[in-house]
């Protein structure tokens, strides 16, 4: 009789671990938020940085912030803002935190905002650059960004 009421306590506790993780912190998931990343792409690097552009989109009914990114092996990623002077100087800093209008969209696009990211060397169309997103309401989202030709990013 012992092995089966232990049986039943580990199913018990084993359920009880895969509840639902916000409903203890009261943050929504990302899809509660209605956050989602559409068309993550990267053109192929020259160097030891690429850069990640894709659309983020907000469905929800509050406004959320892009925090800031990493890859999937830890290595952070930073938001760039491209500015291009009427000389045509281009220039590069840091964006800092993004927000996402609530039923709205973010674009990270060529000539504009953007996710500098380092690669590792080597890097062929086809293959896929793992990102964390972080955001302040839905948390983080993990993205799969394919390595595209750089004909294929439109400005």
């Amino acid at each position: 009789m012992g092995a089966p009421l232990a049986l039943l306590l580990l199913v018990a506790v084993a359920v009880g671990a895969c509840g639902d993780d916000d409903a203890t912190d009261g943050a929504p998931s990302a899809a509660e938020a209605g956050v989602s990343v559409v068309d993550p792409v990267m053109p192929v690097p020259a160097g030891p940085m690429g850069a990640a552009y894709m659309t983020i989109e907000n469905t929800g009914t509050e406004v959320d912030t892009l925090l800031g990114a990493r890859t999937d092996d830890g290595d952070r990623a930073m938001v760039h803002r491209t500015e291009i002077a009427e000389d045509g100087q281009v220039t590069m800093d840091e964006a800092g935190d993004l927000e996402v209008p609530a039923g709205g969209e973010l674009a990270l696009a060529p000539g504009g905002l953007h996710l500098m990211v380092a690669v590792p060397d080597g890097l062929e169309v086809g293959d896929v650059v793992e990102l964390v997103l972080d955001f302040a309401d839905a948390g983080e989202i993990g993205i799969d960004v394919e390595v595209v030709d750089p004909g294929e990013v439109s400005r």
